[in-house]
């Protein structure tokens, strides 16, 4: 179960990679964790990811009030 979820992420951000950042995508595809400092600069990637989705959201809801939609 939790390998199907990390393929889905991983479908989904590669899916939106040419909207974000791409040292960000590819920090999160690519990133090692072995250690302590490892898993907390992942999760700092991922609370990166989240502010960024969040602006993307705002920005493409800004648009499509914009166009009427």
């Amino acid at each position: 179960a939790i390998d199907k979820q990390r393929d889905k992420a991983r479908e989904q951000l590669q899916a939106l990679a040419d909207k974000l950042d791409a040292n960000l995508v590819d920090g999160l595809l690519n990133a090692e964790e072995r250690d302590e400092a490892d898993i907390h600069e992942q999760r700092q990637r991922i609370e990166q990811l989240r502010a960024a989705l969040a602006e993307l959201k705002s920005v493409e809801a800004k648009a499509k009030a914009l166009l009427g939609m």
